[in-house]
């Protein structure tokens, strides 16, 4: 993979992620666009060993928190890695969700940059 074909995938998947909420507001359409980058970015890191663009990695990650966030399922800054820390009550039980599960192993290996 060139790193102008992976950056590609992160731009295609914000414009897809856009037009999902554009059109009637799609969350579903919107969190499957979500996954696949998060699918493709774990294949690039698992394909790369030590050699990979560690800035692309955090910029996929940063979006990918921040629109976890937009949706409810993180809390924490705007920039932050990860789901930010979260209180128990209403969303202690997020991580249980089967759909946010690829999610969740790729906010793990972002946590460790």
């Amino acid at each position: 993979m060139k790193t102008e074909k992976d950056s590609a995938s992160l731009s295609k998947s914000q414009t897809a992620v856009r037009e999902a909420l554009c059109d009637s507001f799609n969350t579903p359409e919107a969190i499957v666009t979500i996954r696949d980058l998060v699918s493709k970015t774990n294949v690039y890191i698992n394909s790369r060993g030590t050699v990979l663009n560690v800035r692309l990695v955090r910029l996929v990650a940063e979006w990918v928190g921040k629109m976890l966030r937009m949706f409810g399922l993180g809390e924490g800054e705007k920039l932050e890695i990860g789901w930010g820390q979260v209180e128990s009550g209403d969303n202690a039980n997020v991580g249980s969700l089967p759909s946010v599960a690829p999610i969740l192993e790729f906010n793990i290996f972002c946590f460790l940059l």
